[in-house]
């Protein structure tokens, strides 16, 4: 099993200081959650100076301390049972880990979107033993940004609010999905073409000579694969699900709580939202 908390050991050749000496570079205050959406590291980015793989570079390398890590816990926990009722439609990955993104932004909550595939494996328990694939390259005309989204904020590696908010042909799959994952901890594991693939796609890609192989996914997005080894490919175990995590890229909020709010749940903005979630709880911003 994996953690975070000391995420930043792991990283070869000293790549956490060179990210820290890139940010002062640039004059990028990387002291806060949101710090992508500040104007030093957009104009940054525009140079292709940075990008979003170094926020989550940050916020995965980030030492962080004890006492952070079980004010973090608790507000993340808190947070997900908040907004998990309020997603009241399918396919809402994307806008919902963009909002859950930002309140925990302005909660001081370090994360960064996670966006790739997910694959759900149901046990025999549930009577329909199978596999559903939520593949992050689509075939043309699917409408999908995305296979799947969800967050990464330290100490848990996957936090998850949507998986049983997915498209599933057979609907009665959801209620063996958990509506909340938080995990700490996963398994490393191996990828598969039907993980990375839609299936409607590779009779488009036989069609046109390319093979279902590693050299095929690069010729179809370049950097994918190498992205995929260094996010890793996580999974875990539930009552009647295994999950498998395919993060092939960071995903970054359409700016703060304010510029979304049109992404509204339960009817409601974001930041009413924040605002409602605060008034009922104890959670107070980490300073």
């Amino acid at each position: 099993m994996e953690n975070l908390e000391h995420a930043h050991e792991e990283q070869p050749d000293n790549s956490f200081s060179r990210l820290l000496s890139q940010f002062d570079k640039y004059a990028i205050d990387y002291t806060s959650p949101g710090f992508h959406l500040h104007e030093p590291f957009m104009r940054a980015e525009q140079l292709g100076e940075v990008s979003p793989h170094d926020y989550a570079r940050y916020v995965i390398g980030k030492e962080y301390t004890p006492e952070y890590l079980n004010q973090a816990e608790t507000i993340v926990s808190e947070m997900v049972k908040y907004m998990e009722p309020k997603i009241m439609f399918n396919g809402a990955c994307v806008d919902a880990s963009m909002v859950l993104s930002s309140m925990l932004d302005e909660l001081g909550v370090w994360n960064y979107i996670a966006t790739g595939g997910m694959t759900i494996s149901f046990k025999p328990s549930t009577g329909t033993p199978g596999i559903v694939h939520f593949a992050p390259l689509m075939a043309p005309g699917n409408p999908a940004i995305t296979g799947h989204a969800w967050i990464v904020s330290p100490p848990f590696n996957i936090v998850d609010i949507t998986a049983s908010k997915q498209s599933y042909q057979n609907s009665q799959l959801k209620q063996y999905v958990p509506k909340i994952t938080l995990s700490k901890t996963f398994t490393t594991s191996e990828w598969e073409i039907d993980d990375i693939v839609e299936n409607k796609l590779q009779p488009i890609l036989w069609a046109q000579g390319i093979s279902q192989t590693r050299e095929g996914i690069e010729l179809i997005d370049p950097g994918l694969l190498s992205r995929l080894v260094e996010y890793g490919v996580r999974s875990i175990d539930d009552q009647h699900v295994s999950m498998k995590y395919l993060c092939t890229s960071p995903g970054l909020q359409d700016g703060n709580l304010d510029d979304m709010r049109k992404k509204k749940f339960s009817n409601s903005s974001p930041r009413d939202l924040l605002q409602d979630f605060l008034s009922q709880s104890n959670i107070r911003p980490i300073s």
